[in-house]
């Protein structure tokens, strides 16, 4: 026997319309463009790095792409490009005081999965944002320095 739900036989009724099917593809499309580029510039930076000096395999940060599942994997990510980039930089002798964008990518990582907790999901959207943002120009700026390396040694960009 089913219970008596008003509101869920008329939403069952009216069906997923067009217009929800649009609204929920652009709002997809707004989330996951700048996550691509975001996984992009993750990916460049430990594809520049040795082999030898990798916590991660380059392409094993698409797998933030996966939801629920990235909750998790961003510290992790979080965690191999500060490892990664710390090698890096001793074994090319790059002059580098800060912590590799770890303290902001832990905090970025910190907020995002508050945002799955019910009654604090609504402290941490922006903040959560605003870390990204700067953990994103962080690893933007370790990737450059690792490439401005490489040029100082041969002359040419180095190839991932």
């Amino acid at each position: 026997m089913r219970a008596y739900t008003p509101y869920l036989d008329e939403a069952l009724k009216r069906g997923f319309g067009q217009q929800d099917l649009i609204t929920s593809i652009i709002f997809l499309v707004i989330i996951y463009i700048p996550l691509i580029f975001f996984v992009m510039t993750v990916r460049k930076n430990l594809s520049l790095i040795e082999l030898k000096n990798r916590n991660m395999e380059p392409n094993l940060v698409w797998l933030a792409l996966i939801p629920l599942f990235n909750i998790v994997w961003n510290f992790f990510i979080v965690n191999a490009v500060r490892d990664s980039n710390k090698k890096e930089f001793q074994t090319r002798n790059i002059q580098y005081n800060g912590d590799f964008g770890y303290g902001i990518g832990l905090a970025y990582c910190i907020l995002f999965s508050i945002n799955f907790v019910p009654c604090f999901n609504c402290l941490s959207p922006i903040p959560s944002l605003v870390c990204w943002i700067i953990y994103w120009i962080r690893v933007s700026e370790l990737t450059n320095l690792i490439i401005i390396s490489g040029m100082n040694k041969t002359g040419t960009e180095q190839n991932p």
